[in-house]
């Protein structure tokens, strides 16, 4: 896959945050249509997250058919598991650390508002009031931090899968992460919906926090595309978006029910498989 492509993906995905967080009086749809959009969301995540780790497990799954035919020793098998675990353990461990330093940060919620469920899943409707100006920038400078160490998790696959040619995979990714920084750019505008607003220079400075880190990791990734890089990089990929989906959806729950959360993730899901096999079909990569 051409490197002009990959960078190119990578550029629209890192700026998609912008129509949201540009708009001063609008943030998420609310209500169960706000609901809905997010529970999808999470199911084409999902879909991604598996797509994922299929494609970091293949180069295992190679290895232990080596190891059964005698053409290898355990080594390569055992060093490609454990890659692909820990980048799916340090990516759970990353933004759960994340959360819980923007937990100790904010102490107790503001008056009128609610505690953001943690760094890169903003849940629609908590981010409705912030007492002051400091307050405000503050909290939205934490919550891009936390969009920008996503961003790097998988900006990383998305460099190093594309430099092996995946064509429909890394579109995939790199649609999957446009689309989550779309509708976070959304949700972050609740911000500004009450209390202090924030100036431009702000809202722009977040959005370089945000996708800045996407960009350049996607670079850095371009440079790792041997087995073992790539296997660790899909896990930790994978292990961002699962936390992503999995923060929405149980918002999405908790907020509009069960149902409702449900039926959008399977609607996502549904998405996700159409729109790979679309993909597949026009860039003539079967990945």
């Amino acid at each position: 896959m051409p490197d002009q492509v990959v960078l190119t993906l990578s550029f629209v995905a890192a700026l998609a945050i912008l129509p949201g967080l540009l708009r001063r009086h609008a943030g998420f749809p609310g209500g169960p249509s706000g609901g809905f959009l997010l529970s999808g969301l999470a199911g084409l995540l999902g879909y991604v997250v598996w797509d994922l780790f299929a494609h970091g497990f293949l180069p295992v799954t190679s290895a232990i058919e080596q190891l059964r035919d005698r053409l290898d020793d355990a080594t390569t098998m055992l060093t490609l598991g454990a890659l692909f675990l820990a980048g799916i353990a340090l990516a759970f461990g990353l933004l759960m650390w994340r959360d819980a330093e923007l937990d100790r940060a904010e102490g107790a919620p503001a008056e009128g508002g609610r505690h953001s469920v943690g760094p890169g899943t903003v849940a629609a409707a908590e981010l409705t009031g912030v007492a002051t100006a400091a307050g405000a920038r503050r909290r939205a400078m934490v919550l891009a931090a936390g969009l920008g160490l996503h961003g790097v998790l998988v900006g990383l696959a998305i460099g190093s899968n594309g430099k092996r040619d995946e064509i429909a995979f890394t579109c995939m990714l790199a649609i999957a992460a446009g689309l989550y920084a779309l509708a976070q750019g959304y949700l972050l505008a609740g911000i500004f919906r009450e209390g202090a607003r924030l100036s431009l220079g702000t809202r722009l400075l977040m959005a370089l926090t945000v996708g800045a880190p996407l960009f350049l990791a996607t670079l850095g990734g371009m440079y790792l595309s041997e087995d073992e890089a790539t296997v660790g990089l899909c896990g930790l990929a994978g292990g961002a978006l699962a936390y992503a989906a999995l923060r929405l959806v149980l918002g999405a729950a908790e907020r509009h029910g069960k149902r409702l959360a449900v039926w959008g993730v399977l609607t996502g899901l549904l998405v996700g498989f159409v729109g790979d096999i679309l993909l597949i079909t026009f860039a003539g990569s079967v990945d």
